[in-house]
């Protein structure tokens, strides 16, 4: 009888990435885009230089004032805005980072590297990098998930692929709907998975219910501490309700 082991075929090796190499076209890549620093003599990559370099190429290239351009490449994704900083200029000169084509095992997990590195800033965090530099703009950094044609390492082409894109805006509608919507579903969702966790303990343990309760009542207590902005004066709900005309 034959056992796993004999009938299993052999994988292929997966060449493993030297991370020294790996590093040093990171660090390379930054200095290049001239983000860089010197220490005693050494030139070396600025990380604070790099952070402002990807604030001000989303503030200044990324602002949209309409919701037709999120279809745009004025909404990034992470591939596209790689490329934006480090892709080729068009001017003759090499450019400042790895092709995302590159087959060199090192250069591709240089391309994540970097790509993530920027990417992470560029979160809709209210403490990420961006997001937080917004505060004196009046610009909210916003997300949504799209179709963009995008290079597909898989299968060596640009194909049509779920993409999430990023942007800032001033506009309401846009903040709304792409950045305080999707976090308000995520509050209700939570919600509804805390009640569930309250229905099944119920349901082992009956006599438990108007400790089970009052306990609720606290926390939503505090959740409404939490949220002031959604619950609002009598005055706002009065102009809410003229609004609405009630």
């Amino acid at each position: 009888m034959s056992t796993a082991q004999e009938i299993t075929p052999d994988l292929p090796e997966v060449p493993e990435v030297d991370q020294n190499q790996v590093d040093a076209i990171m660090e390379q890549a930054w200095m290049n885009v001239g983000c860089s620093i010197r220490i005693q003599g050494v030139l070396q990559a600025d990380r604070t230089r790099a952070k402002e370099l990807v604030f001000n190429t989303v503030v200044d290239n990324h602002e949209l004032h309409s919701e037709a351009e999120i279809e745009t490449a004025k909404a990034f994704s992470k591939p596209e805005f790689y490329g934006e900083v480090f892709g080729d200029k068009g001017d003759g000169r090499p450019a400042p980072g790895p092709a995302l084509t590159t087959k060199d095992i090192n250069e591709l997990a240089a391309v994540a590297g970097l790509a993530h590195e920027m990417w992470d800033w560029c979160t809709g965090s209210t403490t990420g990098y961006v997001q937080n530099g917004l505060e004196d703009s009046g610009l909210v950094l916003c997300q949504h998930t799209i179709q963009r044609p995008l290079y597909n390492p898989l299968v060596g082409r640009v194909q049509p692929m779920p993409a999430l894109v990023r942007w800032v805006t001033a506009d309401h509608d846009m903040i709304l709907k792409y950045y305080t919507g999707p976090a308000g579903e995520a509050y209700v969702k939570a919600a509804k998975r805390y009640q569930a966790k309250l229905r099944m303990v119920v349901r082992r343990q009956k006599e438990i219910q108007p400790k089970l309760t009052a306990q609720a009542a606290k926390f939503l207590g505090q959740a409404k501490d939490e949220l002031p902005l959604a619950v609002p004066s009598r005055a706002t709900q009065a102009a809410i309700d003229a609004g609405n005309g009630q």
